[in-house]
């Protein structure tokens, strides 16, 4: 278990918090006096004390212009703002005294001066040019505007000044496989990039209208598949987990054609996030050892110049924006601001859904199990992020809401009619025992929906799993078995199953080769359902695999 996952087992009140944070990056924009405010479909205010601005009279205090040695900060040099629309943020980027994050797919608005309460952000109706807003996951800025990553792989762009949206690059559908996978985007140059660790590459992306191109060669990078974050500054960075095929990293891509620099080998453990200024300034910064280390590192060796430690670790930083000389970084539940005199702010409104029934709650997720594998045998989470729940299905412009295990993908061979083994004792609530085949012109009509409507309603998408199980283990949780060949004789609606009992047996029904007859594309598909929503739900992919692994694996793998 990674040791960010341990200590979301910990209640730590808020009010205990030391943080660790740094910076070097001088924007130069002035921050308002009065932020402005932006147009919300349904602005969510509490009974919350309102912000306190900062005081006039006092200078801000902003970063030294070199960073060296180590720091450990605390209550006394830090500022802070609570709020309750910063439960599990993604993100981070400041433009005019606003700063912007992601919190339960949406995007929220915490303004830094005065006493205007934050907000969250939408779209008349929820759509924006026709299309249906769906999970955002991910955020950058190029100053001015705000670009915002969808799950299904759509990127929206929103404009602080005048609170309206536009759809910047709607994701072309596409049948070939791999599902294009994006977990992080960047701007620079009047163009977007975005990391795929499908094709493994980065694609840029004009402004408004026009064909994206490769930044990489065609047949990309391998370790690219292990991509979480992306900077670009005319350089490409790309910040790499650890996995089975190599250790964490962060390359830099440089040179006609681009290949990664070998003289850059930044050492780090257990990354999550990464951020550099794209005009060339201040160090790279980036948070290590799941959240609770910050490195500023140079630019062109990757050499640390500054190590940050947090005096509480089982607080953890999500994501960090230098901006007018001070360093902003957002933790569960606060925003924190370095150099400080110590002052706490409270921000009303914006509060998101009760931790409680939350489905990005880490600590109630990971007491979930232990579970055992649904394939015998199984001795990994698969490497391939299109594999996961929370990755694009872009054939019928959706979000995969479970994870697909193929036959060598997982350290098992799983041939059509491999036995289905409940991962938990419980009740069965669906077997589709007199289950019909569709015919492959009724798939295709389904797609065709999917297409016109760009999104998967859920009625299509029950349709899609094909032949199912479902399992119901109390208190929310239910696990469902899908793409199934068939379903054991004893498993009947309203019965007990225990652990390990054989419940189905692997297929491909409900798919487009099931519907033509043959066993290609043999897979399990296997989801986790907690009140009604599926594991993944507003979660990065990196998490995804964290909490799987800890849910199947918590030993480490066999």
């Amino acid at each position: 278990m990674s040791a960010t996952l341990r200590q979301l087992r910990v209640a730590v009140p808020l009010g205990l918090v030391f943080l660790l944070l740094g910076a070097c990056h001088t924007p130069t924009r002035s921050v308002p006096t009065s932020p402005p405010t932006h147009p919300t479909a349904a602005p969510t205010v509490s009974p919350a004390p309102t912000a306190t601005p900062l005081p006039t009279a006092t200078p801000i205090p902003t970063l030294p212009s070199v960073l060296t040695g180590t720091v450990t900060l605390d209550e006394h040099n830090t500022d802070r703002y609570e709020s309750g629309a910063l439960f599990h943020p993604h993100g981070l980027a400041v433009v005019d005294g606003v700063a912007y994050l992601i919190d339960a797919g949406e995007l929220v608005a915490l303004p830094l001066q005065g006493d205007t309460p934050a907000s969250r952000l939408y779209p008349a109706s929820g759509q924006v040019d026709g299309f249906l807003l769906g999970e955002l996951i991910a955020l950058t800025t190029d100053g001015e505007r705000l670009f915002l990553l969808d799950k299904r792989g759509d990127v929206y762009g929103f404009d602080p000044a005048t609170g309206g949206w536009t759809v910047e690059r709607a994701l072309d559908q596409r049948r070939t496989s791999p599902n294009p996978v994006f977990p992080a985007l960047a701007a620079y140059n009047a163009r977007l990039y975005l990391l795929d660790t499908s094709y493994r590459q980065v694609w840029r992306y004009p402004y408004g209208e026009g064909a994206p191109e490769g930044y990489l060669p065609s047949e990309g990078s391998p370790q690219l598949s292990r991509g979480i974050g992306l900077g670009v500054d005319g350089d490409v960075y790309v910040l790499l987990r650890p996995g089975l095929d190599g250790p964490a990293g962060l390359v830099r891509f440089t040179g006609t054609p681009p290949a990664p620099d070998p003289a850059f080998a930044p050492q780090l453990e257990d990354p999550s996030f990464l951020y550099l200024s794209p005009d060339g300034s201040g160090p790279i910064w980036t948070i290590d050892r799941g959240g609770h280390r910050l490195l500023a590192l140079d630019r062109l060796s990757g050499a640390p110049l500054a190590t940050f430690a947090v005096m509480d670790e089982t607080i953890e930083m999500r994501a960090v924006f230098p901006w007018e000389g001070r360093l902003y970084v957002s933790t569960p539940g606060a925003l924190f601001v370095y150099p400080g005199y110590g002052q706490v702010h409270q921000v009303p409104g914006a509060e998101g859904p009760p931790a409680e029934g939350r489905p990005d709650n880490l600590s109630r997720l990971l007491a979930l199990g232990p579970f055992i594998p649904p394939i015998a045998g199984l001795r990994y989470i698969p490497e391939r992020d299109s594999l996961l729940p929370g990755s694009p299905r872009v054939y019928r412009f959706g979000i995969h809401q479970g994870l697909d295990l193929y036959g060598g993908t997982a350290g098992v061979e799983i041939p059509y009619g491999t036995p289905v083994l409940a991962v938990a004792t419980g009740r069965v609530i669906r077997a589709d025992r007199d289950y019909q085949e569709m015919t492959l012109a009724e798939w295709e009509t389904l797609i065709a929906e999917c297409v016109r409507l760009h999104r998967t309603p859920p009625e299509i998408l029950d349709r899609l799993r094909g032949r199912q199980v479902w399992l119901d283990h109390g208190n929310g949780l239910v696990t469902r078995y899908v793409h199934l060949s068939g379903i054991a004789d004893e498993v009947v609606t309203g019965t007990v199953v225990q652990q390990g009992q054989v419940i189905g047996y692997a297929g491909n029904s409900g798919t487009s080769e099931g519907a033509e007859g043959s066993k290609a594309g043999t897979h399990l598909h296997f989801e986790i359902s907690l009140d009604g929503a599926y594991l993944g739900k507003w979660l990065t992919l990196r998490e995804v695999r964290q909490v799987l692994e800890e849910l199947f694996f918590p030993t480490g793998s066999p």
